[in-house]
């Protein structure tokens, strides 16, 4: 009750006081799903979408990055960590023929389908990114350095 209280308070706070209760998303990788009280709407390249809250697999798990282009387009290769290959391995199996956001700064960068489950920890974002804006993403992504 009193929980219930409380929630009610801050949502009728929030929305006479003119202010936005919005989650900050973490940079990352997340499911891109159906509307429903537990997901977050970003406007992304394609139009809105609808995140689960919690990243799937957050940039912490990003090993290195190298651009390249292939076929006349700019590509991001991403290189995951022994935990990430396994997370995001099993992440992609399980979501075939669904969208999963690419987020960094707070702003979806991309949204491609998973076509196939992605084995080995090489992750290759691509489009028709130019130069500045794939060099831009991947300072995105950038994983916080470690502390020695």
């Amino acid at each position: 009750m009193k929980i219930r209280s409380l929630l009610a308070g801050i949502l009728i706070g929030g929305l006479f006081c003119g202010r936005t209760i919005a989650q900050s998303l973490q940079n990352g990788f997340y499911y891109a799903d159906v509307a429903s009280d537990s997901t977050l709407s970003r406007e992304g390249p394609e139009g809105v979408l609808f995140l689960r809250p919690t990243p799937v697999l957050a940039q912490t798990h990003i090993q290195k990055m190298k651009i390249k282009k292939e076929f006349g387009f700019w590509v991001l290769e991403i290189v995951l960590d022994a935990a990430g290959r396994v997370v995001f391995f099993y992440a992609t199996q399980n979501w075939i023929g669904k969208k999963m956001a690419i987020v960094a700064d707070n702003r979806i960068i991309s949204a491609p389908v998973i076509q196939e489950a992605v084995a080995g920890g090489r992750v290759q974002l691509s489009g028709s990114f130019t130069k500045a804006e794939i060099l831009a993403i991947r300072d995105r992504l950038k994983p916080p350095k470690k502390n020695p």
